[in-house]
């Protein structure tokens, strides 16, 4: 349908948030110093980048959590930025060093059935469209508390995109996620051990 003229309050129609997991020792490279690389992300893409802080990841990782908001195209253009940006520090491949790119989305468990589709089908078109692998966490391994599922896709930086292009699509046109995209996330303590100079903080 045709969007309204809207005033000036909420996202501008089109917008989307696109939540996806950073890992601790790449969060440096994507902020970049006093927060230059990411500025620069934001100015060339329009999308607006949140990352959470230091102390703060996503339950049973070590990853931090960036918030992506903006057009699905700025949002895109920010993950092929970041991606390409880590490429080439040699941060957020595949464990087994040297592999393809990555990129965990977090998927509110409730948008998951808009990816899934009957039976599978929608991912397993996601893939075919794609060529990249394409995996859900499952649901019987959420932490108490977490509502979030980690969709991750690997594979070359094109099939990546295209995946992610195609997953975003979905949410955008699921009309419970924008909702539960905006509310605030679950955040595990890091261990003492790796966060000593940050004081624990409990938020309720």
């Amino acid at each position: 349908g045709g969007g309204g003229g809207g005033g000036e309050d909420g996202p501008e129609p089109g917008t989307m948030t696109l939540k996806l997991l950073i890992a601790g020792s790449a969060a440096g490279s994507v902020i970049g110093k006093g927060g230059s690389t990411i500025n620069e992300f934001q100015t060339q893409t329009g999308a607006r980048i949140q990352l959470s802080r230091n102390s703060e990841v996503f339950p049973g990782t070590t990853d931090r959590l960036g918030t992506l908001s903006g057009t699905p195209t700025a949002i895109l253009g920010v993950i092929h930025l970041m991606i390409n940006k880590l490429t080439a520090d040699g941060e957020g491949t595949a464990p087994a060093g040297g592999g393809a790119p990555q990129v965990k989305l977090v998927i509110p468990n409730a948008s998951c059935g808009c990816i899934i589709g009957k039976a599978g089908a929608t991912i397993r078109s996601f893939v075919e469209d794609s060529g990249a692998e394409i995996k859900l966490s499952s649901q019987d391994r959420m932490l108490p508390g977490v509502t979030d599922r980690v969709l991750t896709i690997s594979g070359a930086i094109e099939q990546v995109l295209r995946a992610v292009a195609l997953v975003a699509t979905a949410l955008s046109q699921d009309s419970g996620y924008e909702a539960l995209a905006a509310r605030p996330s679950t955040f595990a303590a890091q261990p003492m051990g790796m966060q000593q100079q940050q004081q624990q903080q409990q938020q309720q």
